[in-house]
Formats: C-alpha cells, structure tokens, sequence
C-alpha cells in the first residue's frame, strides 16, 4: 500500500517573506550551479582574475537571486487584479506520479553520458518543482498545487510574471557586462535575446516557481515556515 498521506492543505493565503527573510535560503541557487557543472549549458566569462574580487562578485550574483523573484512576486500580486478561476481536481494518483517524474528529472542528468545529459538541463529547471511541491502540499505547507486546488491562482501568475520580469532584467544587464555567463546548450541555440536562446526565456518562469518550492522546503526543514494547517 502506498504511504499514507496527511490531508491536503488549505490554500496558503500567506504573505510572501520578506527579502531578508529569503536571502538566507539564496545558497539554494548552487544547486543549479552545481548541475552546470556536469552539462555546461552556460559557462562564465570576463570572471575578474585575483580570486577574493571573483568570489565575491559570485556570491553576490547569487546572493539577489532569489530576493528579487519574492519582491517582484509581491509587486506583481500587490499590482494586479485577482484572477479568478475555477478550483482544479489535483487527485493522488497525479502527485505521486509528479513526485516520480520530479525524482526520475533530478536523477538523470547526473547519471546519463554527459554528451546526453547536455540535453536534459530543462529537467532541472522542472525536477525539483514537480518534485517538492505535492509534498509541500500533502505537509500542508504553501504549495502550488494546493493554490490551484482551490482556485487561488494569484500567487502562481505572481511568480510566473516574476520570472520573466527578473530574466529580462537578468538577461538584458549580463549582455553588457564585462564579467558575463554565455550558454552553450546543444539545441536551440538561435535567435537569441541578448545572450539568452529565445526559448529559453519560457524557463525563467518556471525556475521562478521553482525557487518557491524549494524556498518553502527548506524553510519548513530548518522550522523557519510553519504548517498551515
């Protein structure tokens, strides 16, 4: 028999943290560092050479990660109406395969010969979210799904648009730097805006989504994030 679950939450009609309260959880982005560094789908360049200046100007990079897609969620939700829309049937049946799917995208990019697993980066930027966010929801942390089982879908269009504000944003200042990330993925790889694959500015918004999941996550492991029911 499969585990027993606890019920599934409320919708978590919560505020987003505050900034501060998230930059500690900004070490979470590495993951996705750490990833690259098998596939090498982007790689850095024009890094300033003595080591202490590069560090710190990678720490920092990281560091405003994920603050700013919480700020421009808030902001976006803060601006915009609510959309109002009808509660979808999210059974069990379907998280436990998006918990299989989640674990089999987060495995495979480590274990597949590194000429394919080049082409598996987008289930990254997709593994942890179908991964973690039926569990945060059956612990009846904020989830994703448990906004979209009860019609609240305004956090969702919140770190969609959050997603893309930021990769815009992101995408538009590193095409002027000096110190930079290029990408170097297999597919794909034109037309471009600025350094960035046209398409690959659909994953901006997931990787937003994503960033919460695993915020929500980590906050729960660490006791910073209560259950909400």
């Amino acid at each position: 028999m499969p585990p027993s679950w606890p019920s599934p939450a409320a919708p978590a009609f919560t505020p987003l943290p505050s900034p501060l309260r998230v930059s500690p959880f900004s070490p979470l982005y590495l993951v996705f560092e750490g990833y690259n560094l098998r596939v090498q789908n982007w790689i850095w360049v024009g890094i300033p050479q003595p080591r202490p200046a590069a560090m710190l100007a990678y720490v920092w990079n990281c560091a405003t990660i994920f603050p700013s897609l919480f700020e421009t969620a808030d902001l976006v939700q803060a601006i915009l109406p609510p959309l109002p829309g009808a509660p979808w049937k999210i059974p069990k049946s379907m998280e436990y395969l998006l918990i299989t799917c989640g674990a089999a995208f987060i495995i495979l990019p480590l274990v597949l010969p590194i000429q394919v697993a080049a082409y598996c980066f987008g289930f990254v930027w997709i593994g942890f979210l179908f991964f973690l966010d039926p569990i945060n929801r059956r612990l009846g942390l904020p989830s994703v799904l448990g906004d979209l089982s009860e019609g609240f879908y305004r956090r969702v269009y919140g770190f969609f648009l959050s997603g893309w504000i930021c990769g815009i944003l992101w995408e538009f200042w590193n095409f002027w730097s000096p110190a930079k990330w290029t990408y170097n993925v297999p597919i794909l790889q034109n037309p471009k805006i600025f350094e960035m694959p046209v398409p690959g500015f659909f994953w901006f918004a997931i990787f937003s989504l994503e960033c919460f999941v695993m915020y929500v996550t980590a906050a729960w492991l660490v006791g910073w994030l209560k259950r909400v029911r």
